[in-house]
């Protein structure tokens, strides 16, 4: 066991200096996500204020409880170990089967048994021991020193009585009490990092998360599991969820906890609802230590009434949780230095330290067929663009047009900013957005047409909330006025299609945007006014497990739809825009796109995602080119007919 007093103490002076500064509360002056500095308060919980940020709807409580409070909070019987008498074992079976869910659904995604686990806030070493029988070879951080003696014992104990089935290359297992920030681990030296019911109970996510990055080896997988504000149990309860506790001190729903991932260089992000393993007499007990006006007097009473048979038997639930899967990152990062200003602990004073600047890259996806009049004009536009922190590369996609547009194209295929894409023939707009995604190697995806309708000064406006962290989907709408510059304030809030010269084509085009938003809202349960703008933009990684398939115009409502079916709301930002008619180049069909445009509408309403399907294939395939073609059999035999996980999809 490696733990010592100085280690264990909250306030070490290596924490002292490094992190915190001993206080009766912590307050945050702006989001540590997002850093708005605008947020809101919500309500009371015992005593403490939990506050949201109105920009990326993140919760926290604020002023944070202080370092005495937390330390009196984790103590011996912190975490619950029995609801009757001698049920201390029972619980632990509990927490040893839902370890075995995480284990399955980490080794499901990618990670192989005999790999290097680390778990952190391993508490009482139930997801330890599972692991280390399944041949990994494991590491625990605990910030509860009882909590470490006793995972430290079981581990031992496990292991002296399986010695022999020990692997020559396993090494002996520890668990580490402190915090991840200030381990002496070293970095890149684990395959998986599993975090249950952890991540809220940090005071600085961000710098947590890239302390775990650092000790990841290339392509090391996380899984987290959180309370989720999505929860049905979240939206039940209110302001009495059981998971408005004093010592968690962020809320995180899939949105923030997602952009927390992106922000801190983890993608191939895998997101679901997080079941556990339960019995009735842990529900209740947890009731009992945690009250809930209503909730708490019929559990009681339920306890005394209930057969033991029925208190102690498992139950596969989903109530709060959500787990979250995800792959480190490799990226460049730069060294630079940096301030906070935020609370105790770079949460209320200016702090200097080491800290690691991302240059994010735009991939802007071009598709081009018979846009001789206008190509040219758009691309000197787009390549003289620059964006202040932003790397940008357009990647076009030329479908063999019949008029000279192919002979403008290739004039930039040495371009440096440019990734030129020649299909042998015109499959449609959607084909060729398809293959530009395909080859987009960007943070961000922003989709441009080869035309003049919009207007290139409005990428700022619709990336900031993208690199802000305040959303991963932005529609560019055409109604409204845009609130940014270089804009003509007289045009009319409605911009959709004034054709001088087919009025009537334009009215008639109108009526079919108005006709088709409502039915895709009414289906969808949404409320957008434009998703049919060319201008999608969103962060590449929403993309991860989708499939698309559409070739014509109905890309844009499978886009669109696949985008909200796993769970990205977009965020509708007014843009500029100047209508062109057919005579002028539009090349929609009245007769047949419609048609097309129907049966998205229905055929997406009902086809599954298959996203868990979808992601092990993608897995797969990455592991294909380091692996032998038995090693890749074997891996599919365990991936697709050993696996009994059972994912919501």
């Amino acid at each position: 066991m490696i733990y010592d007093d100085k280690n264990c103490s909250l306030l070490s002076n290596n924490l002292k200096t490094a992190r915190y500064e001993v206080s009766n509360t912590l307050e945050l002056t702006y989001c540590p996500l997002c850093k708005s500095g605008d947020l809101q308060n919500d309500f009371i919980h015992e005593g403490f204020q939990v506050q949201s940020c109105p920009s990326c709807h993140l919760k926290m409580l604020n002023p944070q409880p202080s370092d005495q409070t937390l330390a009196a909070i984790y103590s011996a019987d912190y975490f619950l170990t029995g609801y009757t008498p001698g049920a201390e074992q029972k619980v632990s079976e509990l927490k040893r089967a839902t370890a075995r869910l995480y284990l399955d659904m980490a080794e499901e995604y990618g990670t192989r048994s005999g790999s290097k686990l680390l778990e952190i806030g391993s508490g009482l070493g139930d997801l330890l021991v599972e692991a280390q029988a399944r041949g990994f070879e494991v590491t625990g951080i605990e910030y509860s020193k009882h909590a470490v003696e006793t995972a430290q014992a079981r581990l031992n104990s496990w292991a002296g009585r399986h010695k022999s089935n020990q692997g020559p290359a396993q090494g002996p297992a520890q668990v580490i009490c402190g915090e991840v920030e200030q381990t002496n681990l070293p970095e890149a030296s684990f395959d998986i990092c599993i975090m249950a019911d952890v991540l809220e109970h940090t005071r600085q996510p961000e710098r947590f998360m890239k302390a775990v990055h650092r000790l990841l080896k290339p392509g090391g997988i996380i899984l987290i599991t959180v309370p989720s504000l999505d929860s049905w149990s979240a939206k039940l309860l209110g302001q009495n969820w059981m998971e408005y506790k004093t010592e968690h001190l962020y809320y995180f729903n899939k949105a923030t906890l997602e952009t927390l991932l992106f922000l801190t260089n983890f993608n191939r992000v895998l997101t679901r609802p997080s079941p556990k393993i339960l019995s009735a007499g842990y529900v209740f007990a947890h009731f009992d230590r945690y009250p809930i006006p209503m909730i708490t007097p019929v559990t009681r009473l339920a306890s005394r009434l209930l057969p033991k048979t029925l208190l102690d038997r498992h139950v596969k639930l989903v109530a709060s949780g959500l787990v979250v899967i995800a792959r480190k990152q490799e990226i460049e990062i730069a060294p630079r230095l940096w301030e906070t200003t935020v609370g105790v602990g770079g949460y209320g004073s200016t702090t200097v330290g080491d800290g690691s600047a991302r240059r994010f890259k735009l991939s802007v996806i071009m598709p081009v067929f018979n846009e001789r009049k206008t190509f040219s004009q758009v691309m000197e536009l787009l390549v003289q663009k620059e964006i202040d922190g932003l790397e940008m590369e357009i990647v076009v996609v030329e479908s063999n047009s019949t008029d000279g547009t192919r002979e403008e194209v290739l004039k930039y295929k040495d371009h440096p900013k440019v990734k030129l894409i020649l299909e042998d023939k015109p499959q449609g707009k959607g084909h060729a957005v398809r293959t530009g995604l395909a080859h987009a190697a960007g943070d961000f995806i922003l989709i441009q047409d080869a035309d003049l309708e919009y207007d290139l000064n409005d990428y700022e406006e619709l990336l900031a909330p993208l690199r802000a962290g305040t959303s991963a989907f932005v529609l560019g709408s055409r109604h409204g006025q845009p609130t940014g510059y270089n804009r003509t304030a007289s045009r009319s809030a409605w911009k959709i299609r004034h054709f001088i010269d087919q009025p009537e084509m334009g009215l008639l085009l109108n009526f079919g945007h108005i006709f088709f938003t409502t039915a895709l809202n009414v289906l969808y349960g949404q409320r957008t006014k434009d998703p049919f703008t060319m201008y999608k933009v969103f962060r590449r990684d929403c993309l991860f497990g989708l499939n698309f398939e559409c070739n014509r115009f109905d890309f844009d409502f499978e886009l669109v739809i696949k985008l909200w079916r796993k769970g990205y709301k977009a965020l509708e930002i007014p843009v500029s825009y100047n209508s062109r008619s057919f005579n002028e180049g539009k090349k929609v069909t009245i007769l047949r796109d419609p048609l097309t445009w129907l049966r998205a509408l229905a055929r997406y309403r009902l086809q599954p995602l298959n996203l868990v399907k979808n992601v092990r294939e993608a897995n797969l395939a990455e592991l294909a080119s380091d692996r032998s073609g038995e090693e890749i059999s074997e891996i599919l035999t365990a991936v697709f007919l050993d696996s009994e996980i059972e994912w919501e999809v």
